[in-house]
């Protein structure tokens, strides 16, 4: 039997689950545990309190016979928040403002991504970036991807397993 994506996106959504680490930043930033989905088909808008949210998107499956030493899969992680935190400041008359909103996906990706790399030792992750998503039209919904390709031996009668 072969590595599914849903195996693959079932392991990353119980370690995104079971992280304290995202769940200690999330309840100190929103107040309460984040939020995690398989299967959506793009990123949620979060709930109204703003509490995190991470959706895993199965995207890729390689089936092809002639696919080489490895096999390989495609997974995006979205992650989302609702954050109208705005901090102002004035220096010599001039307004500065920054919302709280892009740190803080950009933290919460920076922790997803150790706990999600650390799923298996069987797969090899060949890519993991994050994408800032335009958030001009989504304010105060913040948003970011990490775009994940993941390989795994292709050996002949050999199966790999997560």
């Amino acid at each position: 039997m072969s590595i599914k994506l849903s195996d693959i996106g079932s392991a990353i959504q119980s370690a995104l689950v079971a992280s304290s680490s995202i769940k200690s930043a999330c309840i100190t930033a929103y107040g309460e545990a984040h939020s995690v989905y398989y299967g959506a088909t793009g990123l949620r808008s979060p709930s109204q309190s703003g509490s995190p949210e991470f959706v895993i998107i199965p995207k890729l499956r390689d089936l092809s016979p002639q696919s080489g030493p490895s096999k390989s899969w495609a997974i995006d992680v979205g992650i989302s928040v609702k954050d109208e935190t705005l901090t102002t400041t004035t220096v010599s008359g001039v307004v500065s403002s920054v919302y709280r909103g892009p740190t803080s996906i950009e933290t919460l990706a920076e922790l997803a991504i150790p706990v999600i790399l650390g799923i298996s030792r069987n797969v090899t992750f060949d890519t993991c970036a994050i994408e800032v998503m335009n958030t001009e039209e989504m304010f105060p919904v913040f948003a970011a991807i990490i775009h994940l390709g993941i390989t795994a031996p292709n050996l002949i009668g050999v199966e790999v397993s997560l």
